[in-house]
C-alpha cells in the first residue's frame, strides 16, 4: 500500500532490503556518513521458482547444490526441499525450489513466470536425467533484495549501527545487508538485535 502513516514506538527494528533502508533512515535522522555506506551495498534481484514434481522424478540424495558465477546456467541453487526438511515431505511429489538471479546479471529474471518455471523444471531435468512432471509451480520475486557481502563489509555494518545508536536510541538495523542473506544469518541478526533492544528498554 502506498501513503504515509505516523505510528508511536519505543523500539524499532527495521527489516527491510538495503536501498529502502539508507533513505528511510536518514529522513529519520539517523544517518549520514551511513547512508552513504548502505547505498555503496550493491545488490542483486531475484526469483525463486517453488515446484512439486511427480514422484517419479530422482532426485539427486543430497539437500541443494549452489552454482559457482562462472557457471554458463541460467540458475544460481536449486533446494531439494523434500530432502532438507523431510518433516514438509507430505504432498504427492517432491518440493523442489530453484533460485535465479545474480550481480550484474538481472537479464534472465526478465522473463515471465511461465519461462523462469520451464526453465526451473528443465534445469531440475539436467540434474535428474529426464524433464520432471510438474504438478504445481509458484513463482515469487524479489528486486534488489540480495545484498553482495565483500571484504570489509562487518566494518562497514558497524560503522551504520553506531551512528544509529549515537543518533536513533532504539533503532535496529537488520537484514540481508547485514550479517548475511542466508536465512539462518538473517534469524541470527533479528534476534540479536530484540535481544539489544530489550535491554534497553529493561534499563
Amino acid at each position: 500500500a502506498r501513503g504515509s502513516w505516523t505510528e508511536n514506538a519505543d523500539l524499532v527494528v527495521v527489516a527491510v532490503p538495503v536501498r529502502h533502508a539508507a533513505p528511510l533512515l536518514t529522513a529519520a535522522g539517523g544517518l549520514d556518513a551511513g547512508e552513504q555506506a548502505l547505498s555503496g551495498i550493491r545488490t542483486a534481484s531475484s526469483a525463486v521458482v517453488a515446484l512439486e514434481v511427480d514422484r517419479s522424478t530422482n532426485l539427486p540424495e543430497r539437500s541443494g547444490i549452489l552454482v559457482a558465477t562462472d557457471e554458463p546456467v541460467p540458475f544460481k541453487a536449486m533446494t531439494f526441499t523434500s530432502h532438507k526438511w523431510p518433516h514438509l515431505d507430505t504432498r504427492p511429489g517432491h518440493l523442489v525450489r530453484v533460485s535465479f538471479g545474480r550481480l550484474d546479471d538481472d537479464e534472465v529474471l526478465a522473463s515471465d513466470d511461465a519461462a523462469l518455471t520451464r526453465m526451473a523444471g528443465s534445469a531440475l531435468g539436467g540434474l535428474c536425467g529426464s524433464v520432471p512432471t510438474i504438478l504445481h509451480s509458484r513463482v515469487r520475486r524479489w528486486t534488489d533484495a540480495l545484498a553482495e557481502i565483500g571484504p570489509g563489509h562487518d566494518a562497514r555494518i558497524a560503522g551504520v549501527r553506531a551512528e544509529l545508536a549515537e543518533r536513533l536510541p532504539g533503532v535496529e538495523l537488520v537484514g540481508g545487508a547485514t550479517e548475511g542473506v542466508g536465512v539462518p544469518a538473517c534469524i541470527g541478526s533479528a534476534r540479536a538485535a530484540a535481544r539489544r533492544l530489550a535491554a534497553k528498554w529493561q534499563d
